[in-house]
């Protein structure tokens, strides 16, 4: 027996970054536009960002640097802040009603799992799970005539 320790955290974290890449691929605004094309460098910003919570998440960044997860909170907080302000005032390429889409609104739900999983993080919650390799059931002699596939009939 043995366990396996998973650390919640990194997969919110992992969670919340791939939202917010993707997010920029779709729709923000109307009419048509996406992270992309809405913004002239956050976009850029927000994928820096995620890029850097996902790396953090997968325990790259903490080889090359050790106190890199000491990070997190910053890196998802500002991602929070940048797309909660562009919900609220988006950029002008928006137009004067700037309706909200699909992307801006994983944008924000991905960046709150990156919140959720800095507090996580900080607070040192996981979880634990058993794995246990089940053992084959013991069969006795002459069990093995019950092994035959059955007929369609419930005939042997």
């Amino acid at each position: 027996m043995s366990n396996r320790k998973l650390d919640l955290s990194s997969g919110l974290t992992l969670a919340g970054a791939l939202l917010l890449l993707i997010s920029l691929f779709l729709h923000w605004f109307e009419p048509d536009l996406t992270g992309w094309n809405a913004f002239e460098a956050l976009d850029l910003v927000l994928a820096a960002l995620a890029l850097g919570a996902a790396a953090i998440a997968a325990g790259r960044a903490e080889r090359a640097l050790p106190s890199a997860a000491r990070w997190l909170p910053v890196i998802a907080g500002v991602a929070f802040v940048i797309v909660a302000v562009q919900l609220i005032d988006p950029p002008p390429v928006a137009g004067p009603e700037g309706d909200r889409e699909l992307g801006a609104w994983l944008a924000l739900v991905g960046t709150a799992l990156m919140v959720a999983a800095a507090a996580l993080a900080a607070a040192h919650v996981s979880v634990v799970v058993d794995v246990r390799e089940r053992e084959p059931p013991h069969r006795g002699p002459g069990a093995g005539h019950h092994d035959e596939p059955r007929r369609a009939g419930g005939e042997p």
